[in-house]
């Protein structure tokens, strides 16, 4: 199966949920949970993981795509999902010395940092951990589709992100990203 194919089967059992769980208009970041928590049940979850962390061939550049992790992402998975970036980070450091972190974050919102804050959390405490260089062989950290209150959220963490890591970030807002991921994967 193709990792399109994969992703359109994810909708579509998303679009089932929903049909048959109507979309809660209070307590929606639960219901959003439940429905992220049965798709990591039902589709192999190292396929998601591939469609959510991947290495640019041949190169440095590591991209995270959020649109894919809020489809299975749940505390029930978490630390799989940072494992998992975090085996692909220390990959490229091993094999190329340092590396580029690309993320779009299409789609993201105050209420996803809300939702999402326990893994974002956990990733920066692993990162933090025993000393790991990841801060310090990150070149340039580009995130793509950057929200209208990204300072607000980056406030909500921000004692969390090393010091470094925020003077390597790029922001490019909607209108900006345009291209700049099919640049990235040519």
């Amino acid at each position: 199966m193709s990792e399109n194919n994969l992703l359109k089967m994810v909708e579509e059992y998303q679009t089932t949920y929903y049909s048959q769980n109507r979309k809660n208009f209070f307590f929606k970041s639960k219901q959003k949970m439940e429905c992220a928590s049965q798709i990591s049940q039902e589709f192999d979850i190292n396929h998601l993981l591939e469609k959510t962390v991947c290495l640019v061939p041949d190169s440095n550049r590591v991209y995270f795509d959020y649109t894919v992790f809020k489809l299975y992402g749940n505390p029930e998975n978490y630390m799989l999902v940072v494992n998992y970036v975090l085996s692909v980070l220390t990959h490229c450091i091993n094999t190329f010395g340092e590396y580029e972190l690309h993320v779009n974050l299409n789609s993201f919102t105050i209420t996803a940092a809300e939702r999402y804050r326990t893994v974002i959390e956990m990733f920066c405490n692993e990162c933090l951990k025993n000393h790991t260089r990841y801060a310090s062989k990150l070149i340039k950290m580009y995130i793509y589709n950057s929200p209208n209150m990204i300072e607000h959220v980056t406030g909500l963490f921000g004692n969390l992100i090393d010091p470094i890591i925020r003077e390597r970030m790029v922001l490019y807002n909607k209108e900006e990203t345009g291209t700049k991921i099919e640049e990235l994967f040519r």
